[in-house]
């Protein structure tokens, strides 16, 4: 398998230093370093040679204005020629916090420039460094706030295009692909400002890799899905695709019915039995009172006449404590688990 080492810009999060997450670089724009302090460091230079040379695709002139795709032909690959339509530039990596961090694409061939393997390849890139921020979403952003959303990686809204440096590490060279969006990307407010790096609870979902049927292929999942939530464009889709997400992700096959999927919600928000009732009783009105008004009678939010920020507030905090909670028990079995936890909420109803 190729190592590959990809970058791409961060325009709705803003670092002042570099930072290290685990498995990622974030690194400030290179236009506020041309200041005398502080100074460039080694890194920063060496980002800026691997950048550099992407721009030598993004200036690609084709004769009288036409572009002609066609797959395999090295020089009218169609990395090269949509850089060259959309304009991205070496600025568009370098004014703007730049995410790195390393990629190895299992099912792509990288050296063998197609249409479908550029497409492939860079969809996979972005959805691998999506889900490696989602530990900055579960920490700084707020369903009720858009402003504070991070936004996908790599998306530059001025031209409406991402943008993805691949550098192969084995060969030593590399090639900008540029990506038109398939779907509708909302980008609010101005940026997320990042001043230092802090561990999150969820870390151990986003980096570890669980068995098949285990919690923590379900908790993987439930925390992607939320972190998406974020840039839905209505109340009514941020808080349907959470409880669906919640009830999908932690529901197994054979359940019965909701409440039960009520109560295991109940005990994994409580993680005590003490706590139960209280959080299975919120929990359960939350979904009549909202959920169903929503589903079942055709309702608009504005429409509940309910306290927008006080709902956006309890549903965040209740998949936070889920997730914080459930973490812990990531390894065991789906099912055992389930059963267990559903046992000790039926001896406390």
């Amino acid at each position: 398998m190729t190592q590959l080492q990809i970058f791409m810009p961060l325009p709705r999060l803003h670092v002042f230093e570099e930072l290290q997450h685990p498995h990622l670089t974030l690194s400030p724009p290179q236009c506020e370093l041309e200041q005398p302090e502080p100074p460039i460091t080694p890194r920063q230079k060496e980002l800026h040679a691997a950048i550099k040379c992407a721009s030598e695709i993004a200036y690609l002139v084709f004769p009288d204005g036409t572009v002609e795709f066609r797959d395999g032909a090295k020089d009218n690959n169609l990395a090269q020629a949509l850089t060259a339509v959309a304009g991205v530039t070496e600025n568009d990596f370098l004014n703007h916090t730049l995410l790195t961090m390393p990629f190895v694409p299992t099912s792509f061939e990288v050296r063998q420039r197609t249409r479908k393997g550029d497409h492939d390849l860079v969809t996979a890139a972005l959805e691998h460094a999506d889900a490696a921020l989602d530990a900055i979403r579960f920490n700084l952003c707020r369903l009720d706030v858009p402003e504070m959303s991070l936004g996908p990686p790599g998306y530059l809204p001025d031209k409406g295009t991402f943008a993805v440096y691949f550098h192969d590490t084995e060969q030593d060279q590399g090639r900008l692909i540029a990506h038109p969006p398939a779907n509708p990307i909302s980008m609010p407010g101005i940026d997320v400002n990042l001043h230092s790096v802090q561990t999150s609870s969820v870390d151990p979902l986003i980096y570890n890799t669980y068995q098949p049927g285990t919690l923590g292929v379900r908790l993987k999942r439930l925390l992607r899905m939320y972190c998406q939530s974020f840039v839905s464009p209505s109340d009514e889709m941020k808080i349907l695709s959470n409880v669906f997400a919640m009830d999908g992700c932690l529901t197994p096959e054979n359940s019965k019915t909701s409440n039960d999927f009520k109560m295991f919600i109940g005990m994994a928000a409580a993680d005590t039995v003490s706590g139960y009732r209280r959080e299975y009783e919120k929990f359960r009105k939350f979904y009549n009172d909202v959920r169903n008004r929503l589903v079942h009678h055709g309702k608009h939010y504005r429409e509940l006449g309910r306290d927008r920020r006080r709902d956006l507030f309890y549903l965040q905090g209740l998949v936070h404590l889920v997730l914080e909670n459930l973490t812990k028990s990531a390894n065991e079995d789906f099912q055992t688990f389930w059963d267990t936890v559903l046992s000790l909420a039926k001896q406390n109803p």
